[in-house]
């Protein structure tokens, strides 16, 4: 069999749902969205970017998209993005 890898609609529906989950549980403070993430040589274009594109791949428009669907199921929660890398 193989292994799938999780599109950005997944990643932005398993943050919604964590935070939706979670939205009543006050222990629950902060999302890390993710750290650091960078491409490696063999992904080539497909590396993560940080730009003001609108790319699957651009870092920085992701993790805003992310951070706004998280914040509108809960709005009470800190957001973390990690540095970029690089």
């Amino acid at each position: 069999s193989s292994l799938s890898i999780p599109s950005v609609k997944d990643y932005y529906h398993a943050l919604e749902w964590l935070a939706d989950r979670y939205k009543d549980n006050d222990t629950i403070v902060a999302f890390d969205l993710k750290n650091e993430p960078h491409g490696k040589p063999n992904e080539g274009d497909a590396a993560a970017i940080w730009n003001d594109s609108k790319d699957a791949n651009n870092w920085k428009y992701v993790a805003e998209a992310a951070a706004s669907k998280v914040l509108a199921k809960n709005p009470n929660v800190l957001i973390m993005v990690g540095p970029r890398g690089g």
